[in-house]
């Protein structure tokens, strides 16, 4: 990362944004193991994938970056049209991510961020929030954290997040779950006699390691279950 010694970090003005970060899951593990070209393989797809998304709303001040495995997506401002692009990108870059077999894991989440991308330099409570409550999730799932939820339900927008319902409390590590909400692996409408995205889920499960498969199991249930 670069420094300017000239920055002034003490005056540093966080903006209000919405924010969404996706970390792709077992991405170290197939490092650690030699697995390059499977490495390769789903970074090069994952790319695609999210540049592809963006393109759709070329123009509308948001913006994304990645490092290693993981992505950031991100507004300039806190205005329900800019929720509503961020949460698109995110979740078509998500369900994109899943059709390819790529386990991930992520959450959208809304407070004060600095970003400067001609410095590589990303500040604020926004990033830690979204990156907290996207580690303490124990399944491959999409969530809206509390922050997020709170202010949608302060701008009267509650409806922008219907399509994500509430989460089992056996999801969360740590964190309380019960303002959380999360996505349900719907696309367009729903199919209950084939879901591609469940489908999909259920074949990365059966040649997951055991340990692994309860993630699995845990995001096909939240999908399956009646809401």
């Amino acid at each position: 990362m670069e420094h300017d010694n000239n920055l002034d970090f003490a005056k540093i003005k966080y903006t209000e944004r919405w924010f969404a970060h996706l970390d792709l899951m077992g991405f170290s593990n197939l490092v650690v193991k030699g697995g390059i070209d499977d490495v390769l393989e789903a970074y090069e797809k994952a790319l695609e994938a999210l540049e592809e998304k963006v393109a759709i709303h070329k123009g509308s001040g948001v913006s994304h970056t990645w490092f290693s495995d993981t992505f950031l997506i991100f507004s300039q401002g806190k205005s329900e049209e800019e929720f509503k692009i961020v949460e698109q990108i995110t979740r078509l870059f998500f369900q994109q991510l899943i059709y390819n077999k790529i386990p991930v894991r992520g959450a959208i989440t809304y407070g004060g961020f600095y970003s400067q991308k001609r410095k590589n330099l990303f500040v604020g409570p926004a990033l830690v929030d979204s990156y907290q409550y996207g580690e303490d999730q124990k399944w491959v799932g999409l969530i809206i954290t509390p922050s997020a939820v709170k202010q949608l339900d302060d701008l009267s927008a509650s409806e922008l997040y219907k399509s994500y319902f509430p989460i089992p409390s056996t999801v969360m590590r740590k964190k309380h779950s019960s303002i959380i909400r999360g996505y349900k692996f719907q696309h367009g409408r729903i199919n209950r006699a084939r879901n591609g995205l469940v489908e999909s889920l259920k074949e990365m499960m059966s040649v997951a390691p055991e340990d692994v498969k309860p993630k699995y199991q845990l995001a096909i249930e939240f999908a399956t279950e009646d809401s």
